[in-house]
């Protein structure tokens, strides 16, 4: 069972043998000293915060130029 960042369960698809750890991906960033936005959120914050991820694609895109 998946939930939505209110709580509300959701139906959801995935392998959680797929899922990288978060530890992992923490250090994984922090070597290549990437810039991380947190967002409070479900395993799927493109769904349950779009307009986080959004903004965070934004600010990430400005500061290529």
């Amino acid at each position: 069972m998946c939930f939505h960042a209110d709580g509300r369960p959701i139906q959801c698809r995935f392998n959680p043998v797929e899922l990288i750890d978060p530890h992992l991906q923490q250090s994984m960033a922090q070597t290549i000293d990437a810039k991380v936005t947190r967002v409070n959120a479900s395993h799927v914050a493109m769904i349950s915060q779009p307009r986080a991820v959004a903004d965070a694609i934004i600010v990430a895109a400005r500061a290529a130029r």
